[in-house]
């Protein structure tokens, strides 16, 4: 079958560029992102919603209020996403094809690109599992994965000054998170690309080389709006006297992050 739609997935933590990643892309007019949902920054937390619906492990996520989520709440909430983005649509009854039909729904809905960027889903691998249990179910939608990973300490040091998060904590959840990235870099293979947020806003080549990745014409503007000024600012507060854990270290490592 040949593919008729696309779908963009950015799969990363929290306050890695994300954000700045997706609108750099839709600057392209071939690229739409989801229309109504209540979360910010045209997030829609699907995948974790789903996992919650289908009974899959959820993980506790440190200043989520959202998750994990109770069947009925899932259920509710991915109906009125549904409902909201997709004219007259009507939910089935049965949990499984709510999901992953809603989901085939939006990707048609949103063509011929659809793009998401809820970094809470990096953070379940079922929720992984999920979105690879849709991609074959539907060979008619070509799945990209844009793995996107930004400096823990820069990672951690946003997550601090933003939500008052303990770092010695989330750089655990961190940990788990890129591990969770490479495990399904090893089950996609070559529909995900990893790249660093270091090299997105220093670099104008990353978002060209990303967007042939994609098999996107690059517009102009793109990647005109990544600024390097938000490198390193945890090296100029001194009150923050944070130092990884060596594994934490060992693993940033694998992505040339050397700061300790």
């Amino acid at each position: 079958m040949s593919t008729a739609y696309t779908c963009v997935l950015i799969l990363s933590d929290k306050s890695s560029g994300s954000t700045l990643l997706q609108r750099e892309l839709a600057k392209n007019p071939d690229i739409h992102l989801i229309a109504k949902t209540r979360h910010g920054n045209n997030e829609t937390l699907y995948w974790n919603k789903a996992a919650g619906l289908l009974g899959l492990h959820q993980e506790t996520i440190t200043d989520s209020d959202e998750l994990p989520i109770s069947a009925d709440q899932a259920r509710q909430e991915i109906e009125k996403l549904l409902s909201e983005n997709l004219e007259g649509y009507i939910p089935p009854s049965d949990n499984e094809k709510l999901v992953f039909e809603g989901w085939y729904a939006l990707c048609k809905k949103y063509a011929p690109i659809f793009l998401e960027k809820s970094p809470h889903h990096l953070h379940y691998a079922s929720a992984l599992d999920l979105i690879r249990e849709c991609s074959r179910r539907y060979p008619d939608v070509r799945f990209f994965y844009v793995g996107l990973i930004r400096n823990p300490m820069d990672t951690l040091y946003s997550m601090y000054r933003r939500w008052n998060s303990d770092p010695q904590v989330i750089q655990y959840e961190w940990l788990q998170t890129y591990q969770n990235l490479m495990k399904f870099k090893r089950l996609v293979g070559n529909r995900l690309k990893i790249i660093r947020y270091e090299d997105l806003v220093r670099n104008a080549h990353t978002i060209k080389a990303l967007c042939t990745f994609l098999g996107i014409t690059r517009v102009q503007g793109v990647g005109t709006s990544s600024h390097t000024g938000s490198l390193g600012k945890w090296k100029g507060d001194f009150s923050f006297k944070f130092e990884l854990a060596q594994e934490v270290i060992d693993f940033a490592k694998s992505f040339s992050y050397t700061e300790k």
